[in-house]
């Protein structure tokens, strides 16, 4: 009898044992499991971090953009107001001439007629250089885009990307800017030319 209890008893604390391995390692397992879980978190918000840091980089390289844009764009409407002063003094001057040159030769009012014409088409072409464009279709930032979208799309564009937003100021006042020079260098070459006819035809006077 006194056997079997004692079988019992070994066999009891071998169960005990086997369960107590068991649960440990299931302890272990979850533990392991556990570690994992946060090795993956860990990972990921490292990459999250990672791509947070190279949107900020693109959205601070695309702000710089906007800004560099905007001064270029300054300081072509301070060109175009400068020649368009130069331009229209000119040109009522050689108007004047050109109505006063009765006693100069005929080649000379030639010149100097042909000098005002010129001059008065660089005028118009500097004043389109500052005239603001409020066409429909117009590439135009801030209320002008605005002006021409609903509620709804307006809020649409506000949360777009930071950087997909600046990306397409940048293109839009880069297409104006680029326009106003065009301008204003075709101005120059005007007043360049009307300049040379009137040098050209002073010795014939």
């Amino acid at each position: 009898m006194a056997d079997i209890q004692t079988h019992i008893q070994e066999r009891d604390h071998h169960l005990h044992r086997a369960n107590h391995r068991a649960s440990d390692s299931d302890a272990i397992q979850a533990i392991g499991h556990g570690i994992a879980v946060l090795g993956q978190q860990a990972e990921q918000a490292r990459a999250d971090a990672e791509a947070q840091a190279a949107i900020d980089s693109i959205t601070a390289q695309m702000q710089a953009e906007v800004t560099g844009v905007r001064t270029e764009l300054a300081r072509v409407d301070a060109k175009a107001a400068l020649l368009l002063a130069f331009a229209g003094t000119a040109f009522s001057v050689a108007a004047a001439a050109a109505v006063l040159a009765g006693s100069l030769s005929l080649l000379a009012r030639i010149g100097i007629m042909a000098a005002a014409v010129l001059l008065a088409i660089a005028t118009a072409t500097t004043l389109s250089a500052v005239r603001p464009n409020l066409a429909p279709k117009s590439p135009g930032v801030g209320f002008l885009a605005y002006a021409q979208l609903e509620p709804a799309a307006i809020l649409e564009n506000v949360t777009e990307s930071p950087a997909v937003r600046l990306a397409e100021t940048v293109s839009r006042l880069s297409r104006i800017t680029r326009a106003k020079y065009i301008r204003v260098r075709l101005a120059i070459d005007l007043l360049i030319a009307a300049v040379v006819i009137v040098a050209a035809a002073l010795p014939f006077g």
